[in-house]
C-alpha cells in the first residue's frame, strides 16, 4: 500500500534559494564591467551569492536524498532497487556535468570537476551512510574538514584543470578540482544529519543556538585562518555550514510549523522545483543571449539589475505554469524518469524529491 505523504516546502525553499543565488552570481560576472563603479556595493551581494550558493545546494541535497531513500523504503522498494535508483541517478547527473563542461571549457578540459561531479559522488556517499549514527557522520565531517585543511597548500600548485590523466583525475576528485570531495561532501554528511534530528523535537532554538556558536567560531578564527573558497578554508566551511543550518531551521519553522510566508517563498519554491532545468538553463541560455547581444562584462549595474530581474519573473513564471505537468520533459523529469525506468518500477515520473512524512 502506498502511503500519503506531506509536501516539506522548506526543501523547494532552499533549493530554490540557492538556484537563484547561482544565477545572480554567473549572470554579475557575465554581464557587469569589472571597471564598473560599485555605487550599490553589488560586488558584496554577488561574493555573499557566489560563496553560499553551492554549500547551500549540497547541503540540502544531503537532506533530501535521505527523506527520499526513507520514504521509498517505506513505500516497499527493495534495497537493490535503491542502489539502481542511486546509481543510475547519480551517472545521470555527472553525464549532465560532462555535457555542461563541453560548453564551458570545451572537449579539452571536459573531465574538469565542478558542481554536478560532486553531486553525483554527493548521492552514492550519502546513501552508503544512510544507516550511519549521527555521531560518525560528524566525526568524518571532523576528519574531512581538517584533512582538508592540510592539503589546501597543494592545492593551488597542482589544481586540476580538467585535462585527461587518470592520476590527475583523481586529485582532481579528491582535493585539487573545481569542487572535490575533500571538503565539499562535508555539505551533504550535514545534510543528511539533520533529519534524524527530528526539528520538531529537538527544538528550533537549540538548532539555531548550535548554528550561532559555529558561526561565532567562524568570525573568531577568521584572523588567523582566512577565508577562502578555493580551496575552502576551515573558516569558510564553518560560516558556510552553520549558516545554512541556520536558514534552514529558520525557513522549517516560518512554512512547516507556523504556516505562513507563502506569498513571500513562492518564488523560490517555484525554483526549487525544476533546479538542474535553471542551473543549465541559465548557464547555456544565458550565456547565448549575453553573447548575442554583445554585452559580456560590458554592461553597467542597472542592465545586469534589469536582467536579473527579468529572468527572475522569467523562470518563476515559466515553472508556474508548467509544475502543473509534474515540470514533464525538462531536465529534472528526465533524471526522475530514467532513475525509476532502471528500478522497472510503474510510477515513473512522480515528483517522489519533494515529498516526506512529518513526524
Amino acid at each position: 500500500m502506498k502511503l500519503q505523504y506531506t509536501r516539506i516546502e522548506t526543501l523547494d525553499i532552499i533549493r530554490g534559494m540557492a538556484i537563484a543565488m547561482m544565477v545572480f552570481t554567473h549572470f554579475y560576472s557575465y554581464i557587469v564591467n569589472p571597471h564598473e563603479i560599485d555605487m550599490l556595493q553589488l560586488a558584496r551581494l554577488d561574493r555573499l551569492a557566489s560563496w553560499w550558493c553551492v554549500p547551500l545546494f549540497y547541503f540540502i541535497i544531503g537532506y533530501t536524498l535521505v527523506i527520499q531513500i526513507d520514504r521509498k523504503s517505506r513505500d516497499g522498494y527493495s534495497n537493490r532497487e535503491l542502489r539502481k535508483y542511486i546509481l543510475v541517478r547519480s551517472f545521470l547527473i555527472y553525464c549532465y556535468g560532462i555535457i555542461l563542461n563541453m560548453y564551458q571549457v570545451g572537449l579539452q578540459y571536459v573531465w574538469h570537476w565542478s558542481t554536478l561531479q560532486i553531486i553525483s559522488i554527493g548521492y552514492i556517499v550519502t546513501y552508503v551512510l544512510r544507516n550511519t549514527s549521527n555521531f560518525l557522520r560528524i566525526l568524518l565531517t571532523i576528519a574531512i574538514l581538517f584533512t582538508s585543511f592540510a592539503l589546501a597548500p597543494y592545492y593551488g600548485a597542482h589544481r586540476y584543470q580538467g585535462e585527461w590523466d587518470l592520476l590527475r583525475f583523481v586529485e582532481g576528485l579528491i582535493y585539487s578540482g573545481g569542487n572535490p570531495i575533500f571538503p565539499w561532501i562535508v555539505y551533504f554528511l550535514i545534510g543528511s544529519i539533520l533529519p534524524n534530528l527530528k526539528i520538531r523535537k529537538i527544538g528550533v532554538i537549540q538548532t539555531c543556538f548550535i548554528s550561532v556558536l559555529l558561526l561565532t567560531v567562524a568570525i573568531v578564527i577568521r584572523k588567523s585562518i582566512p577565508m577562502h573558497k578555493y580551496p575552502a578554508t576551515l573558516t569558510y566551511n564553518l560560516l558556510f555550514m552553520s549558516a545554512s543550518i541556520l536558514l534552514f531551521v529558520v525557513i522549517f519553522w516560518v512554512r512547516e510549523i507556523k504556516r505562513s510566508g507563502v506569498l513571500v517563498f513562492y518564488p523560490f519554491k517555484v525554483f526549487g522545483m525544476y533546479p538542474l532545468t535553471i542551473f543549465m538553463g541559465h548557464i547555456i541560455i544565458g550565456m547565448y543571449l549575453i553573447k548575442f547581444f554583445n554585452i559580456l562584462r560590458q554592461g553597467n549595474l542597472a542592465e545586469f539589475l534589469l536582467i536579473y530581474v527579468m529572468t527572475f519573473i522569467f523562470i518563476g513564471a515559466i515553472g508556474h505554469l508548467w509544475q502543473k505537468s509534474e515540470f514533464k520533459y525538462s531536465l529534472d523529469w528526465l533524471l526522475r524518469w530514467f532513475s525509476y525506468k532502471a528500478m522497472k518500477h510503474k510510477e515513473l515520473a512522480q515528483s517522489e524529491t519533494l515529498y516526506a512524512s512529518i513526524k
